[in-house]
């Protein structure tokens, strides 16, 4: 952002993200830089105003109201010199104010945008950029876009480190690294419509109000108080009407013993913080807090929380997938090596093709599954590949292309794994899909992520992928011998049913 505000022409940064990734916190983190003269000696006697299009528009009754605000605004702009705007919601310039042969602010805006007689940061989300500027060419130009990504979970808890004494300070309690770390955690896995360090900072900011403090009536600090306010009461009183010095010497008197009074107050609820036994904030509440929030039981977050062991998720797989000993074995390693990070990255943590008869337990598994690594049995997002059997269904997928109906709506499986990325996908009977579904399949396999309709990029990267499949079947029905001493070539059945795969 420095660097664009350093250009000599179009020097407007406009800050793209997600709501809560920390737009508006950049621009006050330069402020502060600014301040600490930690910046270019070009930006060093530089001062930033917020603009608040609201207040301009407020109680402009009459045509040219509006424009004539703005315009004594820019004026001033100028004239100041030395200083930058900040419109938040910037995407509000189009369309504020306009009328019926009118201008809106942005109209107003560009000529001064294009001299370079005011430099501008704007924020806005992608949708609301799409929406509004990017139709508005001539305002789009006047604008270098600058994309605010989500931060990562480790940065995250570093962020929320940063701000644990203000949150200490104000709710009187000690917040534990447990307790940071924890809010990153699940906010990420259990909480998706909005974002990090937004929604992290929200959960330990309510999980700090379980020690909220009763009500204590204290006398000695209410006495205080009250002789503070009437001795104040008492000097303004004789400062309105003295005359003679007398009065005056009155008057400076109580000025004296108001402020001793205030030194005493200050020193008392000093001493009164000290004797606080502060509480400490730990993962177990940042816990209650996700509970109540997502409606998901304690047990089940406390236990996502704990480093999840490849004994518990064997066993609690064969203790519902009964004969598939293998398979079991084979999804339990898979998920051990994605616990230890040793699976390869850019890619989902397992991708499986799961191949049996009708009964055998297939999506059995990837529901327990779904339960036991998520922590929750909604996190399984199931696809029924027999409705996507011809070419136009394929686009279902991923939301419809722009002009055709249900585009606003999203796909069936990038709006569900952008809501909930922590997630087991079961693609059941994968074998009727069309075959373009296949090259969806393969970015996800290959690259761990799909783009939807609207041009974001839906990360899998934190999925299970497995496919469901009862091809081979029938040669298998066919071949299988009546009988309690039928013999099943268990080589010869796998063989074959390689050869049905690879057709």
């Amino acid at each position: 952002m420095v660097q664009i505000l350093l250009r000599r022409r179009k020097n407007n940064p406009l800050l793209l993200g997600e709501p809560g990734v920390g737009k508006t916190a950049l621009v006050d983190a330069l402020a502060q830089r600014i301040v600490k003269k930690a910046v270019p000696q070009a930006l060093a006697n530089k001062s930033i105003l917020t603009l608040d299009l609201g207040l301009v528009v407020a109680g402009t009754m009459y045509r040219g109201q509006f424009e004539e605000r703005l315009k004594g605004i820019i004026q001033e702009v100028q004239n100041i010199g030395n200083c930058i705007l900040f419109i938040d919601e910037v995407h509000t310039l189009s369309g504020t104010g306009s009328a019926e042969g009118g201008f809106d602010a942005a109209n107003i805006l560009k000529p001064a945008l294009a001299r370079g007689e005011v430099t501008v940061i704007g924020a806005t989300t992608t949708e609301e950029y799409r929406k509004h500027i990017m139709k508005d060419k001539a305002l789009d130009r006047r604008f270098q876009i600058l994309t605010i990504e989500e931060p990562s979970e480790k940065e995250s808890v570093r962020m929320l480190k940063g701000l644990r004494k203000e949150l200490e300070r104000h709710h009187r309690v000690m917040i534990t690294d447990e307790a940071i770390q924890s809010a990153v955690e699940l906010s990420s896995r259990y909480i998706h419509d909005r974002y990090l360090p937004d929604k992290a900072i929200d959960i330990l900011d309510q999980a700090a109000t379980l020690h909220a403090e009763p009500y204590q009536e204290d006398l000695s600090l209410q006495q205080l108080q009250q002789e503070i306010t009437a001795t104040a009461t008492q000097k303004r009183e004789i400062v309105e009407r003295a005359v003679t010095q007398e009065e005056w010497d009155i008057a400076k008197a109580l000025t004296e013993r108001e402020n001793r009074l205030l030194k005493e107050l200050q020193t008392l609820q000093q001493a009164r913080s000290k004797q606080r036994v502060h509480k400490p904030v730990t993962d177990i509440h940042v816990s209650m807090i996700v509970s109540a929030r997502t409606g998901i039981p304690l047990s089940d977050i406390r236990q996502s929380l704990e480093p999840t062991n490849l004994r518990r998720v064997k066993e609690a797989l064969s203790s519902h997938i009964l004969g598939q000993e293998e398979a079991v074995d084979r999804i339990s390693k898979t998920f051990m090596r994605a616990q230890l990070g040793l699976n390869p990255p850019k890619k989902p943590m397992g991708s499986f093709l799961i191949v049996g008869p009708t009964g055998v337990g297939k999506t059995e598994t990837a529901r327990v599954l779904a339960k036991e690594v998520f922590g929750d049995s909604r996190a399984l997002v199931k696809i029924d590949m027999s409705e996507f059997m011809e070419r136009h269904t394929v686009s279902n997928l991923i939301g419809a292309p722009a002009g055709y109906i249900g585009y606003d709506q999203g796909g069936s499986l990038t709006e569900q794994i952008r809501r909930r990325p922590y997630s087991v996908v079961l693609f059941d009977e994968v074998e009727k899909a069309h075959p373009d579904v296949f090259h969806l399949l393969l970015q996800i396999l290959e690259d761990g992520q799909l783009t939807d309709n609207t041009g974001s990029v839906i990360s899998f990267e934190h999925t299970f992928v497995l496919m469901t499949s009862n091809i081979g079947m029938e040669s298998f029905n066919k071949a299988a011998r009546i009988g309690f001493a039928a013999d099943l070539d268990d080589d010869a059945f796998q063989t074959k049913q390689q050869e049905e795969l690879e057709r």
